[in-house]
């Protein structure tokens, strides 16, 4: 990995992102064997062990752990990796910075606990730095470490972090935002209950909310994360007279309104789909997949809405079904393979709102 080639380096990512993968993937085996599954599931899984047994080729199932072994010798280097980020780099290009966070994510499904005293000093030393490569970083690795080691032993160090990663939405450079953002998205998605809802929730969907009027990558990672927001609050909500109302219930209008703004940042001509933004082309490929990303977050805010939301619900159906009459409208004016494609996919996108199951 320290190899100066970096087709050399990105190989060598690969061998650890490999090992660790099987190593996570046999943890959840041995999970299976303890905790068995449906019946027939682990009727079959004997059957086939037995079979292998009988014929002299039994599979092996248990794991070396080489890559808690090898952590404290392949943690460094990943971490120094992290830090070669480029500025102008291709989302479509694979280069040792990506590959290492990669990496980084599936060694905490693998080591678990074990990574987090480790990445620790790495984190505070970095996360306030002048060199943007190095704060980025920073926030790479608290976000890769996410998912792997025990919540409980997590909470602590998010609730810490919290403030710190809503305060860096309005960094300078766009790489600390962006992936920022989705630390937060990770934040919301795996690790709800760290979010407090009198402290954290009003600066959280503040500086996701103003973070989608960035560039696309950020734009797509704050709808990601507001819609595991919904996703995953539903979860915490009180029963009895309380479930007339939600804990994201006071920024039902304003999210969902901000989403559909979002996705109006895309405009249709008679014949010709077009995207712009402050007068400026963007390929085709970024305005898709925020566009659906906003439809996205706007389709579960629907569907987790509780009673006094209901009016959002209703103006927002009205809003699609209006859209939704123009694009049929304009349907035999489409031209060309990609703008056939962008129209079928808005439509698509349009439709799997108003399938939501209303409340």
């Amino acid at each position: 990995m320290k190899h100066a080639d970096e087709r050399v380096a990105l190989q060598a990512v690969e061998f650890w992102s490999t090992v660790c993968e099987e190593e996570v993937e046999l943890a959840i085996e041995a999970q299976e064997v303890r905790h068995p599954c449906p019946f027939y599931l682990s009727a079959l899984i004997f059957f086939q062990i037995q079979q292998a047994q009988e014929y002299g080729d039994a599979p092996e199932t248990e794991s070396r752990y080489f890559a808690k072994i090898a952590l404290p010798e392949i943690l460094p280097v990943l971490l120094q990796l992290l830090t070669q980020q480029e500025e102008d780099a291709d989302d479509d290009e694979w280069n040792v910075s990506m590959a290492a966070g990669t990496c980084l994510n599936l060694l905490a499904g693998a080591v678990q606990d074990a990574i987090v005293p480790v990445v620790i000093p790495f984190i505070e030393a970095h996360i306030k730095s002048d060199d943007w490569h190095k704060r980025e970083a920073a926030v790479m690795t608290f976000g890769s470490i996410l998912e792997g080691p025990d919540p409980t032993v997590l909470t602590p160090l998010v609730n810490q972090a919290l403030p710190l990663l809503i305060d860096m939405m309005t960094d300078q450079n766009i790489h600390v935002k962006d992936t920022t953002a989705w630390t937060l998205g990770r934040i919301c998605d795996l690790l709800i209950m760290t979010i407090k809802p009198d402290i954290h929730l009003h600066p959280l969907i503040s500086a996701l909310v103003n973070g989608l009027q960035d560039g696309p990558r950020i734009i797509a990672n704050c709808c990601w994360a507001l819609m595991n927001l919904a996703d995953q609050y539903v979860y915490f909500e009180d029963d009895g007279e309380s479930a007339q109302t939600g804990l994201l219930s006071p920024y039902y209008e304003g999210v969902v309104q901000a989403l559909l703004r979002v996705t109006e940042r895309c405009v249709f001509f008679k014949t010709l789909l077009r995207f712009k933004i402050d007068d400026k082309c963007i390929s085709t490929g970024n305005e898709s997949n925020f566009r659906t990303a906003a439809y996205e977050a706007i389709t579960s805010y629907l569907s987790h809405a509780t009673p006094d939301a209901i009016g959002v619900v209703q103006n927002t159906a009205v809003t699609v079904l209006q859209r939704m009459e123009h694009l049929l409208s304009i349907q035999n004016q489409i031209v060309g393979v990609d703008d056939r494609n962008s129209w079928n996919e808005l439509q698509s996108n349009l439709c799997g709102v108003l399938i939501v199951r209303w409340p």
